[in-house]
């Protein structure tokens, strides 16, 4: 979980290029320093999910969840889309 302020990107060193790497952010476009280093951030099997405010994009993503809020529902809703398979 990435919340604002971001200053150092997490260590993936240990992530195989076959895991999923989630990160789960809200507001970034509120923190433009914490969103400068989040563009950095590189995983094979990157899925974003946004909990915050629309809009942003994560070309670097493989995926994105955007729940419009960080509620219990939304957060629920969000580890639904995660863990289902379809």
């Amino acid at each position: 979980v990435l919340t604002p302020p971001i200053h150092d990107l997490p260590d993936l060193s240990g992530v195989a290029p076959s895991d999923v790497v989630v990160a789960v952010v809200r507001d970034l476009p509120l923190h433009p320093r914490s969103a400068e280093v989040f563009e950095r951030l590189r995983a094979a099997r990157l899925v974003v999910v946004d909990m915050g405010y629309p809009g942003t994009e994560y070309p670097h993503a493989t995926g994105v969840i955007r729940t419009f809020g960080a509620s219990r529902a939304s957060s629920a809703a969000a580890v639904r889309a995660l863990t289902e398979t379809v």
